[in-house]
């Protein structure tokens, strides 16, 4: 175990920060992006949820960027908390939009990480987090578009015949 933590502290030291006139996502310096990300890793590579918490909060209009982001052997935060077996750090992680099938440098994913540990509990807890938030994604999807249907229907009578080249067809509004 010594050994990942070894990797895990290199692998995200602080890098050389870049120009000062370059921009990167939501128009901060790329230096503050890479600072953002270096505290989520950090929160992360200690286990601290609620370090993690504060430093999504902190950033929150670069989550899909700083939960993703890459080290120099692809880690990303969640084969960080993997790693450490941190399932809250995990949770929070996938919750927040970290992608469980990105691969590092070694073509594994988080969830081939967990197993590789040995931390098969930690394998399903991804699965079940990442399958969880996709479905929420999809049910809220799923009422935008009944709302808008709404929206677009208000007004029209129950049913509506409309006649075509000899055919009819009965359209119903969705109740």
């Amino acid at each position: 175990m010594p050994q990942l933590r070894q990797h895990a502290s290199e692998s995200f030291a602080a890098k050389p920060a870049p120009k000062p006139a370059g921009r990167g996502v939501g128009g901060l310096r790329k230096s503050e992006l890479a600072a953002a990300c270096e505290a989520v890793l950090e929160a992360c590579d200690c286990g601290d949820a609620q370090a993690l918490q504060s430093a999504l909060e902190a950033h929150i209009t670069l989550l899909p960027h700083i939960v993703n982001a890459r080290d120099d052997s692809g880690w990303t935060a969640l084969h960080v908390a993997v790693s450490w077996c941190a399932e809250d750090c995990i949770s929070l992680l996938l919750k927040r939009g970290a992608d469980p099938e990105l691969t590092n440098n070694q073509g594994q994913n988080a969830r081939d990480l967990a197993f590789q540990l040995g931390y098969d509990s930690i394998a399903v807890h991804i699965v079940t987090v990442a399958g969880a938030a996709e479905m929420a994604a999809r049910d809220a999807q799923k009422a935008q578009l009944r709302a808008e249907i709404a929206v677009i229907t208000e007004g029209l009578p129950k049913s509506i015949t409309i006649t075509c080249c000899q055919m009819r067809a009965g359209i119903r509004r969705p109740n």
